[in-house]
């Protein structure tokens, strides 16, 4: 009986290895393999924060529980003595987040920063807000979403 049951035991263990790490995706930080721990599947994915923010040249510090990378807040938790933050809550702080199913991987990009959020005082950031259509030249530029053309 005991032989039985190690003969089905042992080759549903060395499968069911063998199939969890085939459910992982690869994950990709601006087109280069991420390095750190990742767990999980799909958008339910954590990664390590420290390793994502060396992966997007950003800086990491901690505000009241809180995870600050860069100027994004962000929840994390401890795995191991490492922080982890979910793929979820970067893909709301603006991060862009490309989930192909097909291929198995995950791509992760910062956001880009516009000039408002570049700027250091209010005045700046009015500024930059109020040219938002304007070109390099300074003058306007016309968009009319009604033409024929």
């Amino acid at each position: 009986m005991k032989q039985n049951f190690l003969r089905f035991i042992i080759p549903c263990l060395v499968l069911l290895a063998f199939t969890g790490q085939a459910l992982a995706e690869d994950v990709y930080v601006k087109n280069k393999p991420f390095k750190g721990t990742t767990l999980g599947t799909g958008m339910s994915t954590e990664l390590s924060l420290e390793a994502l923010a060396k992966a997007l040249d950003m800086t990491v510090r901690e505000n009241n529980g809180r995870w600050i990378l860069g100027t994004h807040s962000l929840p994390g938790r401890d795995y191991e003595g490492e922080i982890l933050v979910p793929l979820s809550a970067l893909k709301n702080e603006g991060f862009v987040v490309m989930l192909s199913p097909e291929l198995g991987t995950i791509d992760i990009t910062a956001p880009k920063e516009s000039a408002a959020d570049k700027a250091e005082t209010a005045e700046d950031r009015q500024a930059a807000a109020s040219n938002w259509g304007a070109n390099a030249g300074g003058s306007g530029t016309l968009v009319y979403f009604g033409a024929p053309w």
